[in-house]
């Protein structure tokens, strides 16, 4: 025969209770140790950040990097300086170096209009003229000179300033004479 527990439903159930209570605890526990552990990490790394921050700032507050802080500022607004600089400098030299008012084609023309009885003592050229220094044989040859320097393509306009008879006497070449030869598509380059 077999006996009847009429106790067991109620055993089952304080069972099931006990476990659930067991269940949560755990979970409570657990949930509790990492609220715990996160505060306890995120109180060490703001400690050891406010300890970087400190040491940082004592670092920029000494003397030494104040002084080369200082040097820094100046060095880098004269960089900034010099960039400026450097710009307009090169718009210049590319200007200057696309005029190439003296090269070798120029003096060949101009070597090419001078007639065998015409003499240089100078020349000089610059961005915008060529001035002449010379002597004659006579005034003919110089009328033929400049008529031959104002043909050449890069000279707008030549004038002789004065013809004169040479104060040193030479019987060779007893006129002397200062020209002044215009050049074409003058551009000045200022720096504002």
């Amino acid at each position: 025969m077999r006996d009847f527990n009429f106790f067991q439903p109620y055993i089952g159930v304080e069972k099931e209770e006990k476990s659930e209570k067991k269940l949560i605890f755990i979970m409570a526990l657990f949930v509790f140790l990492l609220i715990i552990s996160s505060l306890l990490w995120n109180s060490i790394s703001i400690y050891t950040l406010k300890a970087k921050v400190t040491s940082i700032n004592d670092e920029l507050n000494t003397s030494q990097f104040m002084e080369n802080y200082d040097k820094s500022k100046i060095l880098f607004k004269r960089y900034e300086l010099l960039n400026k600089y450097n710009s307009e400098v090169d718009v210049i030299c590319k200007g200057l170096n696309s005029k190439e008012i003296i090269r070798s084609g120029i003096m060949k023309n101009i070597s090419s209009a001078v007639p065998g009885e015409v003499f240089f003592k100078s020349m000089t050229i610059d961005e915008n003229a060529i001035n002449i220094n010379g002597t004659a044989k006579d005034r003919g040859s110089l009328g033929e000179f400049q008529n031959n320097i104002k043909a050449l393509q890069f000279i707008e306009e030549s004038h002789i300033s004065s013809i004169n008879l040479n104060s040193e006497g030479s019987l060779q070449t007893p006129y002397s004479f200062i020209m002044k030869c215009t050049l074409k598509d003058v551009d000045f380059y200022e720096v504002k």
